[in-house]
């Protein structure tokens, strides 16, 4: 995995404190997705996430639909279905609380074929992961963006 370190660090950067370090990220991404791939060795896993990471602009589709990381709120739903438009499955978002205690987005998940890691696929429903129906998009930096 070594020759794809550069391209992990800028596209699939851990971005927890204390450290930035991506080593033990990336191990708990193989470990936890990773392995229960069909096909996919350690590599091949990793060079697919980049691969994919290069072909969905996530940020670009919800950009394009006027849904931008500037703090506003907006409506679940909506997120979900421009990047199932955008992607062609639905993705899983996920949500925390802010600082005024309101429901933002955390991440994006984008569920693959475990047979073929060029396929996306609808991500299972898991009502516990739900994000309330309206959610802040807060904004950060074009930095830690690479779309």
């Amino acid at each position: 995995v070594a020759d794809l370190e550069g391209g992990l660090e800028k596209e699939w950067a851990s971005l927890q404190c204390p450290s930035n370090d991506g080593h033990k990220f990336w191990a708990h991404e193989w470990e936890r997705h990773g392995t229960c791939s069909f096909n996919l060795h350690e590599h091949d896993y990793f060079n697919a996430a980049l691969t994919l990471k290069g072909r969905l602009d996530i940020l670009g589709a919800l950009e394009a639909a006027d849904i931008l990381p500037n703090g506003g709120e907006y409506d679940s739903d909506g997120i979900l279905e421009t990047l199932r438009e955008a992607i062609g499955a639905v993705p899983e978002i996920r949500c925390n609380k802010n600082l005024e205690g309101k429901e933002q987005l955390l991440e994006v998940f984008v569920c693959i074929d475990k047979y073929d890691a060029s396929t996306v696929i609808p991500c299972p429903t898991k009502p516990h992961n739900r994000c309330s129906p309206k959610i802040v998009f807060p904004p950060f930096s074009a930095a830690l963006s690479s779309s």
